[in-house]
């Protein structure tokens, strides 16, 4: 009997550790069932397997730790540029009503730079609404469509109670890590 996958492969997948842990399992239930000694070599690549496969679940909860905190970071930077994007908005909207005013009080419509050149662009028709109570009804949008309160129905159905129209159901699987 050659030595198992799990010791001759320096890094095995995790289907590889699992596929190889069913065999020893299987070899070492067919030893008892046949009333003789599981024989040594299979009791250390068993041994052995705990170890790749505590290795393997450590490498891989590192990555996904180091994802996660990945994930964390990108999310408030993400909050950061935001922030800082809406703040350069303003600005922009600052300096473009202070050169507007400039250009109102020179009674000028464009001003020149060595590169660049500002011109007074005449504002286009909007709407301004006095009283949204007088808008006849075909200028008026459609309600939002009304949606499910399911923190609530959760609850509900939870405690046991019929709703139409809803039911609980099995959320998917998922994995937590937990430092040992």
């Amino acid at each position: 009997m050659g030595q198992p996958t799990a010791v001759l492969n320096r890094r095995p997948t995790l289907e590889m550790i699992e596929q190889e842990f069913i065999e020893l399992v299987d070899q070492i239930e067919s030893a008892h069932d046949a009333g003789v000694d599981v024989p040594t070599e299979v009791v250390e690549a068993f041994w052995h397997y705990f170890g790749q496969r505590g290795a393997k679940i450590d490498r891989t909860a590192a990555m996904l730790a180091r994802l996660d905190s990945e994930r964390a970071l990108a999310r408030s930077e993400a909050a950061l540029y935001a922030k800082m994007a809406q703040r350069k908005e303003h600005a922009i909207e600052r300096i473009k009503a202070m050169v507007l005013d400039v250009m109102r009080m020179s009674g000028t419509d464009e001003m020149k730079g060595e590169l660049r050149r500002f011109k007074r662009v005449a504002g286009q028709p909007k709407v301004r609404v006095t009283d949204a109570d007088f808008i006849p009804e075909e200028y008026l949008n459609p309600p939002a469509a009304p949606t499910p309160n399911l923190a609530a129905i959760l609850r509900e159905l939870k405690d046991g109670a019929v709703i139409p129209g809803a039911e609980l159901e099995q959320g998917a699987d998922f994995v937590r890590i937990y430092t040992t």
